[in-house]
């Protein structure tokens, strides 16, 4: 199949699958400013995207150094006798680094549903 093709398939499935969140975002917005609380839904926006991109990169990371950590101990430099590994090391670097941020951007999704128990404790007041 042609790079061409591939390059068109792969935007509009993007246009497909990012649409829905952008009409959302726009009409949730639009329904907040006409109620003059606009600033409500931006800092619930930022806090959930602050939220996501933190446990994004925790998770990630979390990830990176326990596959590396697991890799350095485990695969031997030969598999049999005569026999190399048909996965370099740059091959095995990339499908970690995947690896690790598929799992972190499941992780960040579900933890930034949390994005009121981190505002709430960010703006805690003692009593």
């Amino acid at each position: 199949m042609p790079r061409g093709c591939l390059i068109l398939i792969a935007v509009v499935v993007l246009l497909f699958l990012g649409l829905p969140f952008v009409f959302n975002f726009l009409v949730d917005y639009l329904w907040f400013d006409s109620q003059h609380l606009s600033s409500v839904y931006t800092t619930r926006v930022s806090v959930q995207g602050l939220v996501f991109v933190i446990a994004l990169i925790i998770a990630a990371a979390f990830l990176l150094i326990n596959l590396q950590l697991a890799r350095r101990g485990s695969v031997p430099s030969q598999l049999f006798p005569c026999q190399a590994l048909t996965v370099s090391s740059n091959q095995f670097r990339a499908i970690v680094w995947g690896v690790a941020i598929i799992f972190g951007i499941f992780f960040a999704i579900g933890s930034s549903g949390n994005w009121v128990n981190v505002l709430l404790f960010l703006t805690a007041r003692s009593f």
